[in-house]
């Protein structure tokens, strides 16, 4: 079966299970089928990425909702959590000098959407069961998607407005410079004008001998 075959169907819902998990599904009991049912009740409402139980239901993925992207979000997370906290070194461009420092304690999402609250939520976040982590990430990934989209969209405004003030200003100083000359301006032929400057050339040409 293909990473994304999970969307391929007419479920719209957030959490998926495919379907070949129904014996393994089964075994778990009653209780555990509630749970999953409660799970995915609790992220109907996250559109752009999908908890899906694909190969077993022990290893919970992430994928965006876009067919496009093809990423585990969920797995990178757990990559990303086995370096938390660890001394990094590598090349600092020279030949045989190195650079290093510590990886940050909280994952990137989280540092991301609640910056000195990171450690708080990380903390609460790792408490939870692997459900409860994946069903909370997506909406976290989601959460974090849509600030940045609204930054970018206040920030493409703020560029169109500043462009519009730009615009306006130019506007108002051609207006004015319209009316100034249209109040004060006047043609002078290119004779009279070369006339009333010679005695100025004269002026120059004598200051050179004294």
């Amino acid at each position: 079966m293909k990473v994304n075959s999970a969307n391929d169907n007419t479920n719209f819902r957030a959490m998926k299970i495919n379907p070949v998990l129904r014996t393994e599904i089964a075994k778990m009991g009653e209780s555990f089928v509630a749970k999953l049912n409660d799970y995915g009740n609790k992220i109907a409402d996250v559109q752009m990425y999908d908890v899906v139980l694909l190969n077993d239901i022990k290893n919970p993925k992430i994928f965006s909702a876009d067919k496009s992207v093809t990423r585990d979000f969920f797995y990178e997370l757990r990559q990303e959590e086995k370096c938390l906290g660890k001394w990094y070194e590598g090349s600092a461009g020279e030949e045989g000098s190195t650079s290093g420092g510590f990886y940050p304690k909280e994952p990137k999402v989280f540092q991301k959407l609640f910056g000195k609250d990171a450690k708080y939520k990380y903390a609460e976040f790792k408490q939870k069961n692997v459900y409860e982590q994946a069903m909370e990430y997506s909406r976290m990934l989601e959460e974090l998607d849509i600030k940045m989209m609204v930054a970018k969209a206040k920030e493409k405004s703020e560029k169109r407005l500043n462009e519009y003030l730009q615009q306006a200003k130019e506007q108002e100083l051609n207006k004015a410079l319209d009316n100034l000359i249209e109040k004060y301006g006047a043609e002078y032929h290119e004779e009279a004008v070369d006339k009333s400057t010679e005695h100025i050339k004269k002026a120059h040409w004598w200051q050179k001998l004294f």
